[in-house]
């Protein structure tokens, strides 16, 4: 067996790939099915045109081993011109195979009566199965694929370079450290707390906008007139940098003290100055916070740090090659761009593990942003990706069970309960979600 993890009898010096509306599919099979210096053919659609452009320049870009890809236009549902074109394709003088997984059923089933009908050798036609991570070959052989080192894909340079709709925002690059790590465990420790969710909202001075004129004397924290006028335009109600820096307030409760030791502050003092939080938390955290990140992480960025704590802790027992923090990105609608962000993604080989993160009590919130994560997470992994929301609250099945039934069935929340064991218990997940593993 090759270093791929294929069997070098699969592969071929020409391949055919249908190009559907994921490429996902098509860049894994291209990678391990094509011999080194051999070629593609992208057969497309007139509505995937686009995607097979994009998905040809990757394949240069990213796949030096493949000497040439062409690209070649089929109906999306003529069965003559489907079986006369790619009839053309096939040259009994090469190896040509063909991976039928993109395309509509019935690009699939006529290319594959096309090969059919020349006779070509069973174990040049595959199919990729997004549900068990495996290349599956019409001598009923199959590979599994989830986790080998050709397609251990990057978040920036693979799934987003092959989806035109969705970049990074320049301005904000994804994190690969937790801020305040040892902080953020012993706020998830906390929420089991009696009355510990509300003493913390009370501490950070979270209120909407409509309550800012009633509340009176806001938290230093929270004290800003609405504009957005900052400079990283996220559209945030703090105050002014100077102002932020300058605050002094009480060390939180419940985990006073691990904040004190993890900051470096004498364990006697009972109030801590923003400016010198900042500068410790920088000196601690690789990404270099702005006061306006410490002080999100204080309402509530503190789950999705805590989240990658308990991912990174994985790391090595998963082979998750990439875990990123805050990821934010820019899709277009209508040649428009509108930002959202993605929480917390894991990768392991083409496989992505996305994360929605939240301590908003509400169910309509959590229930829109768990849809929200679900839908760009598709759209980046396709079929193979899987979607989870970590959450603070205490009935978390109730909202699984919604989602399960109207999303997708392999959706998961974890609520207040699975905070204190959340690695154990995203280890359970993860493992039911990885497909079948090689024997």
């Amino acid at each position: 067996m090759s270093e791929s993890g294929i069997p070098e009898k699969y592969k071929v010096d020409h391949l055919i790939l249908l190009v559907g509306g994921n490429p996902l599919p098509n860049a894994v099979a291209g990678r391990l099915l094509v011999r080194e210096g051999k070629r593609v053919t992208l057969a497309y659609s007139a509505e995937t045109k686009d995607i097979a452009i994009r998905l040809r320049q990757w394949f240069f870009k990213c796949t030096p081993d493949i000497q040439a890809v062409e690209l070649e236009q089929i109906s999306t549902a003529d069965a003559d011109n489907i079986f006369g074109k790619v009839s053309s394709f096939i040259s009994q003088s090469e190896r040509t195979g063909l991976n039928y997984t993109g395309g509509t059923k019935a690009m699939s089933v006529h290319a594959h009566r096309a090969f059919q009908s020349k006779k070509i050798d069973p174990t040049y036609l595959s199919y990729l199965d997004p549900r068990t991570l495996c290349l599956w070959f019409d001598d009923k052989t199959k590979c599994y694929v989830g986790n080998v080192p050709q397609i251990q894909f990057d978040l920036e340079y693979d799934l987003m370079a092959l989806h035109k709709s969705v970049i990074l925002d320049p301005r904000h690059r994804p994190e690969r450290q937790a801020m305040l790590p040892q902080t953020a465990i012993a706020l998830a420790n906390a929420q089991t707390l009696a009355g510990f969710g509300k003493r913390w909202r009370k501490w950070y001075g979270y209120y909407d906008r409509r309550n800012h004129k009633r509340v009176g004397n806001l938290h230093p924290l929270n004290i800003g007139n609405g504009q957005v006028d900052r400079v990283t335009n996220r559209h945030q109600n703090w105050a002014d940098e100077t102002t932020l820096k300058a605050a002094n307030i009480p060390f939180p409760p419940d985990i006073d003290e691990a904040m004190k030791q993890e900051l470096g502050y004498p364990l006697s003092q009972t109030e801590f100055n923003i400016g010198e939080a900042y500068n410790r938390a920088s000196h601690v955290s690789a990404n270099q916070p702005w006061v306006e990140d410490l002080c999100e992480w204080f309402k509530g960025q503190w789950l999705e740090h805590y989240t990658f704590v308990c991912l990174d802790a994985l790391r090595s027992s998963f082979g998750f090659h990439s875990i990123l923090l805050n990821i934010n990105t820019k899709y277009s609608v209508k040649s428009q761009y509108k930002a959202f962000e993605i929480d917390v993604v894991a990768i392991r080989g083409y496989q992505l593990f996305a994360f929605s993160c939240s301590t908003d009590p509400r169910k309509s919130e959590l229930k829109k942003k768990l849809f929200e994560a679900f839908v760009r997470a598709r759209q980046l992994g396709g079929d193979e990706a899987r979607i989870a929301l970590v959450c603070t609250n205490k009935i978390p099945t109730i909202l699984e069970d919604e989602m399960k039934s109207t999303i997708d069935p392999r959706i998961k929340v974890f609520g207040q309960d699975n905070l204190a064991t959340l690695q154990d218990d995203l280890a359970d997940w993860i493992r039911k979600q990885l497909g079948e593993e090689e024997d």
